[in-house]
């Protein structure tokens, strides 16, 4: 039988923390709608953390990294 793994959601404080930035940061990106994607569960705020590295690789600028 196959096990169905389910990450847990992370908080807008551990989101900050993960993208490096503040939460008034996180709050003004959901505002202007250019921040992560996130959901809502009431008035709770939630992101996963696929998505917080999807938006980064979006949002990666510069030169290339080859090993």
């Amino acid at each position: 039988m196959e096990q169905i793994t389910r990450e847990r959601p992370m908080k807008e404080p551990a989101a900050a923390a993960y993208l490096g930035c503040s939460q008034a940061s996180m709050r003004l990106k959901r505002r202007l709608k250019n921040g992560p994607r996130y959901y809502r569960v009431g008035r709770l705020i939630r992101y996963r953390k696929h998505d917080l590295d999807e938006w980064i690789a979006a949002h990666s600028r510069g030169g290339s990294f080859k090993n």
